[in-house]
């Protein structure tokens, strides 16, 4: 159930819903060459109404994985980069409310029965536009529960009327429209907000530590692009003060000593993961400068 809802809200215990009750679900899902995990992403999502895999040129089995399932949409297009993907698949949606999820991230049993018991599944959303949950990441096998890996809460489940993707190259989140319509066309002059929830997201993040460095390199790049796009200026102490920064924040007041031998290594990999950002912002602002 999800946190602090009845305080919020003002209500005592919630009822049971019936089927009916409960509003229509469209999930969204990006997929390319994820054979792997794919399969059981597509069975934790057995409640909703549909699923819209959005796949941009896989040459594995994901294609029949997803054609498997019944509820499955199978949507192909060009890479668009995540955000504009995500959002050009939510124009697709049948449904006005939205659960993306990643094709290597599983929904737990809490979080569906947070997703399905939450009061506000029955009546107008209010001020609440979209849910988060916590997410479990697992770094082989191992459920890293420190150095700023969990509780990793993320905005997953929308209202597609009041919510969208933001432009943001890496990292994008889900934001609010800057303005709510309520009942005979007034304006609601609140700030939107999201309801927490407690049940969680299962991540399957890196089974290997191939798979973990390859992905350092994409992000990094993409990070850097990001700071482009911001507009920020480089400057040469940033590949030492922000990956001696990540580090210090990870390993100590993260606590990721307290995962062991694993903790040091992404502690590690955190800070790593900024000199490699902060390298390709050194090459991109230098590109920049000269086609300038």
């Amino acid at each position: 159930m999800c946190e602090k809802i009845r305080k919020i809200l003002g209500m005592g215990a919630v009822s049971e819903k019936t089927e009916s009750q409960i509003l229509p679900i469209s999930a969204l899902i990006l997929v390319k060459n994820s054979e792997k995990t794919l399969k059981a992403c597509l069975e934790s999502l057995d409640f909703v109404d549909e699923i819209l895999v959005i796949d941009s040129g896989s040459e594995d089995k994901s294609p029949d994985i997803a054609q498997s399932f019944p509820r499955v949409r199978m949507l192909k297009t060009q890479w668009q980069g995540y955000s504009k993907t995500k959002q050009w698949g939510v124009t697709h949606a049948s449904h006005v409310w939205i659960l993306w999820i990643d094709s290597d991230e599983t929904v737990s049993k809490p979080m569906k029965r947070d997703i399905q018991k939450s009061p506000v599944w029955t009546q107008d959303t209010g001020i609440f536009y979209a849910h988060s949950f916590p997410r479990k990441n697992y770094v082989l096998g191992q459920w890293v529960r420190h150095a700023g890996w969990y509780p990793d809460r993320v905005t997953r489940l929308f209202h597609k009327e009041r919510a969208g993707f933001d432009d943001r190259v890496l990292h994008e989140s889900i934001q609010p429209f800057a303005l709510l319509k309520g009942q005979g066309g007034q304006d609601l002059q609140h700030t939107p907000r999201v309801l927490e929830c407690a049940g969680w997201i299962e991540h399957a993040a890196y089974d290997s530590w191939e798979q973990y460095f390859f992905k350092m390199m994409h992000y990094g790049d993409l990070g850097a692009q990001e700071l482009l796009r911001q507009k920020r200026r480089f400057h040469p102490l940033s590949i030492l003060l922000y990956p001696v920064g990540f580090f210090l924040k990870s390993y100590f007041l993260k606590k990721g000593f307290l995962d062991g031998t694993l903790g040091l290594i992404l502690s590690l990999g955190n800070g790593f993961s900024m000199f490699i950002r902060y390298c390709f912002f050194f090459q991109h602002s230098r590109l920049k400068k000269d086609v300038e």
